[in-house]
């Protein structure tokens, strides 16, 4: 028997066991985030229409107790997220025997309509109507209200007018001067909840606020401290996390502890159906699905390629291009990157202001700005050889060996896989990535920019760029360094310049979120052109993700109302990132 054949077999086989292995650890982690707790229910994705015809989206998550009447604590999100990330604090709230129901504000997630502040009061309202009429275990006369960020706006203004909320919770939120006053003969405990290091309120604000409802100065109120009574129905507190910063908030243990357990004070007749806290079990959880299924991902590419793309060769265009150092080279394409960057965006901002999906725009047009430099490299460099630069992406595209056809649907398959990964684990648990339907009319015009972009880096990283030193997982790490740090020190570069343009360091926590974005784009990149040999496949499938993940957390929202919210309501700017852009 062929020695060849016999080793191909081997290889088969064990790949066959890896890709058995990761699938199980994948379905053990899924089964874990979906089961436990099993002392509660999840019903997701109901809609509810307001009062002005905005359809809102919301989950019901609630203990499996039986009990006629619950009380529910209605939840909502912060600017460019969803209810999703409001997640963990409803599961342990229907774990302590409450009711919970997070859900997207209109212009967020699958709710329609335009993001509107003064009107989304109306959100919440309609969340409200809908247990009144359609749920009758609810009691209607003890509702709580929890708002993060943006979604604390709603929340001071239905509890000014309705008596039913008996508590109020602000994460990361700001306190209007016209709060409710602890002296006053209403039955509302409100509590006030930030991180040391949150970008978007300051202590001082708080305690202005927070001295407004108690009659107090700012400066004798203390921090951590507990006025009022939840007995007299007046509890008033500011809770600062030494640990959190303002992104981070949606998902610390020590600010969803409090959050719970202020709720449970002010509800001490509700009994908990499960005394334990799975905030970090569930973390656990989605890391065990993250593993497995990142590296079936990575398997399956490999199984893939081999049935799709024909033998791999080196690109026809390396040997003309890299006779640099990589050293050289990395500096060349920072020194563009950070000179010409802001003339890129600037040329694709009139494409994306004026579309509902601003802040996906904006963020394209981020990542064009350094495409757009680059491009300008790739004209220098073709200038010293035999080659246009027309060449280069034609070339670099389009090869001898596997016609375009196979590389698109390579691309597209392991682009839903990837994607569907992601939305099981991240997605459902800490950060929706799903579509509404109002969205997707859009999405193709970002998508082919996206496309255009990173079919852009892969040029760079992996045609231009000389091969990195080293064998194996070696190489192809060192590679996966490079495209990172290519791409984050551009758009920390940019981010951190705003912050001190503006005297604001509210952008800094997006850095933190970009970095694993950046870092899965850097590897999907590197890795599926080992595997595939082209730059097409990884363009795909990185093209697919963002825009779908922009698409997913950009506000439904145009530059007009942008303008007029950003004139008529200038302290907002700290709690809506989008204001910066001016």
């Amino acid at each position: 028997m062929d020695r060849k054949i016999v080793k191909s077999g081997k290889e088969i086989k064990k790949r066959g066991l890896f890709v058995g292995i990761f699938l199980s650890i994948f379905a053990l982690g899924t089964i874990l985030i979906f089961l436990i707790p099993t002392s509660i229910k999840i019903t997701s994705n109901l809609s509810t229409r307001t009062e002005d015809g905005v359809n809102i989206s919301f989950n019901v998550i609630e203990p499996n107790n039986g009990v006629e009447k619950k009380k529910a604590i209605i939840i909502a999100h912060g600017s460019a997220v969803n209810k999703e990330m409001m997640k963990s604090y409803s599961i342990e709230l229907a774990a302590a025997g409450f009711m919970a129901v997070p859900y997207d504000m209109r212009g967020h997630g699958l709710s329609s309509g335009e993001l509107n502040i003064e009107s989304l009061v109306n959100d919440t309202k309609a969340i409200k109507s809908y247990l009144m009429s359609n749920r009758n275990d609810v009691d209607p006369d003890n509702i709580g209200f929890i708002g993060y960020s943006l979604g604390g706006e709603p929340g001071y203004q239905i509890v000014k007018e309705d008596n039913d909320f008996k508590c109020l919770i602000g994460i990361g939120a700001h306190v209007p001067e016209d709060i409710v006053k602890a002296n006053s003969s209403r039955i509302l405990n409100i509590l006030m909840i930030r991180g040391q290091f949150c970008e978007a309120t300051t202590l001082g604000e708080l305690k202005e606020g927070m001295g407004i409802r108690l009659g107090l100065s700012p400066a004798k109120i203390d921090v951590n401290k507990l006025y009022g009574s939840f007995k007299e129905g007046n509890a008033s507190k500011i809770y600062n996390d030494d640990n959190s910063d303002h992104l981070t908030s949606a998902w610390d243990q020590d600010m969803i502890r409090e959050a719970r357990d202020w709720i449970i004070n002010t509800f001490p007749d509700v009994r908990a159906v499960d005394e334990n806290f799975y905030v970090n079990s569930r973390a656990i959880f989605v890391f065990i699905q993250l593993i497995g299924g990142m590296g079936l991902f990575f398997l399956i590419v490999e199984t893939f390629s081999l049935k799709m793309i024909r033998s791999k060769e080196e690109n026809v265009l390396k040997k003309d291009f890299q006779n640099e150092s990589t050293t050289k080279l990395f500096t060349k394409v920072i020194i563009f990157s950070l000179a010409l960057g802001l003339p890129g965006i600037i040329l694709m901002i009139p494409l994306v202001f004026f579309l509902p999906l601003t802040i996906a725009g904006i963020m394209i047009a981020v990542l064009f700005g350094q495409a757009f430099a680059l491009i300008v490299l790739f004209w220098r460099i073709s200038k010293k050889t035999t080659h246009s630069l027309s060449d280069i992406f034609k070339k670099s595209v389009k090869d001898q060996n596997t016609d375009l056809a196979r590389k698109v649907l390579l691309g597209i398959i392991l682009a839903v896989i990837q994607y569907l990964i992601l939305y099981l684990s991240i997605g459902l648990n800490y950060m929706g990535i799903a579509l509404s339907i109002y969205r997707i009319p859009w999405i193709p015009f970002y998508f082919i920019v996206s496309l255009l972009i990173f079919i852009v880096y892969g040029i760079l990283f992996h045609i231009i760029l000389p091969k990195p030193s080293g064998n194996g997982f070696k190489a192809l790490w060192n590679r996966v360094a490079i495209n990172f740090e290519i791409m984050f020190i551009y758009i920390a570069t940019y981010f951190l310049v705003l912050c001190v343009i503006i005297n604001d360091y509210y952008f800094v926590m997006f850095l933190f979120l970009a970095i694993p974005i950046l870092f899965l784009l850097a590897f999907n990149s590197a890795f599926l052109y080992e595997k595939t040999g082209n730059i097409i496949t990884g363009a795909i499938v990185n093209a697919f993700i963002i825009t779908i993940l922009l698409g997913t957390l950009s506000p439904y929202m145009n530059i007009i109302e942008i303008v007029i919210i950003f004139l008529g309501n200038r302290d907002l700017i700290a709690i809506t990132p989008i204001f910066y852009i001016f």
